[in-house]
């Protein structure tokens, strides 16, 4: 398939910035690399279901003809706490917060030192698990600025770090956003993001994040705000070190159009990952799930537990590869999606796969997709609850299993309160 012309027309214009002039040449190569992929269409397995023209939208809608710097305060949770500082970086802002932890800051990839570039253009170079994804070198041809978070080795921070994404207007109504994080030996710590914007945006989003020896870091993405942007198509990489530890949370009830990437590379031994989805599709909305697992290393786990809901017109999709090379033995891995459609119009789509390339392995994956069950709602009809409250609760409960695996507390009772599940005694902490 051709480029679309708007995209075509965007790349034409498209300028290095200034400030980035040490990153221009891995930027060109990303230039020429997209031109060189073939670009996504239903053919493409990817892509086969992404509505691809909810984003090229936002390259032609006039109300984006100038950039108004326009702002949106919502999009942030009401648990965060108050965002000690603030970076902007037109047409992006990003607000850290922190609740007693040390100071933790973030450094804009225009204002390194000399070394700092080193070491940040080290990591930015390094092999994308998505690298074939013209989106991908899209963001790395058209990044204007980036962000580094940096944990110091043997760093321990005992509260979350909170991250919050307000993206305005760009004149191309395309923004391509790019956050690399570095977790150094034996630190620990939690990181919250969420991300708001004007309602016609399309984000382009890149994370890269590193965990080195016995480091660990537990991810939480959240878009569950009215504020959220409602194009977001985002790619995070993982790269892990020996025995690290990666928590992954994406939780999804906000936004048109979310077409979400995780790829996790398991490269060490004894590192492990575990990667949580949790989503309540309806309206219109379409939720896209990409997740991709690679064993790396002998004696490495992974497990991937997704769960979600569609409804009215709602599309929800995963997809889920497990990969193990010959060398990884000894290596567990678990998958499985649960989807429970609830109107006969919604869809879900589970696509769970593996590829093994060891003998000495634990590895499962599997899917389920379930509707109403008839049988259970009359039951609670007998029992004097209405049609439409018995199907709540019984939504309720099906969700209510993808929040225990939810450790930051503050989190769990904002997400089910977000999503209108009753408390329960239970769960894991």
């Amino acid at each position: 398939m051709m480029v679309p012309q708007a995209l075509q027309s965007y790349l034409k214009d498209l300028a290095l910035s200034p400030k980035l002039s040490w990153l221009a040449p891995w930027q060109m190569k990303q230039k020429a690399l997209f031109k060189e992929l073939p670009f996504p269409s239903f053919r493409s397995e990817a892509y086969r279901h992404t509505p691809l023209h909810r984003f090229m939208k936002a390259l032609s809608e006039s109300s984006l003809a100038q950039d108004k710097g326009e702002r949106y305060s919502s999009g942030r949770p009401g648990f965060f706490p108050k965002m000690q500082n603030t970076y902007s970086v037109l047409p992006a802002t990003y607000e850290l917060g922190y609740d007693g932890a040390p100071q933790v800051g973030l450094r804009l990839f225009s204002t390194l030192a000399e070394k700092e570039r080193e070491i940040v253009k080290s990591y930015v170079e390094h092999p994308y698990s998505s690298a074939q994804d013209p989106f991908v070198a899209l963001n790395g041809a058209a990044m204007q600025e980036g962000i580094w978070l940096d944990i110091p080795p043997h760093t321990v921070v005992k509260t979350p770090i909170y991250l919050h994404h307000i993206l305005g207007t760009s004149s191309r109504g395309l923004v391509h956003p790019y956050l690399l994080v570095t977790v150094g030996e034996k630190a620990n710590v939690t990181l919250l993001e969420t991300v708001s914007g004007t309602q016609k945006l399309w984000v382009n989003g890149v994370k890269k994040i590193f965990l080195e020896k016995e480091g660990l870091l537990a991810h939480y993405e959240l878009h569950t705000e009215g504020g959220s942007v409602q194009r977001y198509m985002g790619h995070v990489a993982v790269t892990q070190k020996k025995k690290s530890d990666y928590t992954h949370h994406m939780i999804a009830a906000e936004g048109e159009t979310v077409r979400h990437t995780l790829g996790v590379l398991l490269k060490e031994a004894e590192s492990q990952a575990a990667l949580y989805g949790l989503y309540t599709a309806k309206g219109q909305q379409h939720f896209e799930h990409h997740v991709e697992v690679n064993h790396e290393a002998p004696h490495t786990r992974s497990h991937t537990f997704y769960r979600g809901t569609a409804e009215e017109q709602a599309l929800g999709l995963f997809y889920g590869n497990i990969g193990v090379a010959p060398q990884a033995q000894q290596t567990e891995a678990q998958q499985l999606h649960n989807g429970w459609i609830l109107s006969s119009g919604a869809r879900i789509y589970a696509h769970p796969s593996l590829a093994i390339g060891a003998d000495q392995v634990k590895c499962t994956h599997g899917a389920t997709l379930q509707k109403v069950d008839e049988e259970a709602l009359n039951y609670l009809r007998m029992r004097g609850i209405s049609s439409s409250e018995a199907g709540k609760m019984m939504m309720h409960a099906f969700l209510a299993k993808g929040v225990d695996h939810i450790g930051h507390l503050p989190t769990r009772a904002y997400v089910m309160k977000k999503m209108s599940i009753p408390s329960r005694s239970g769960g894991r902490s």
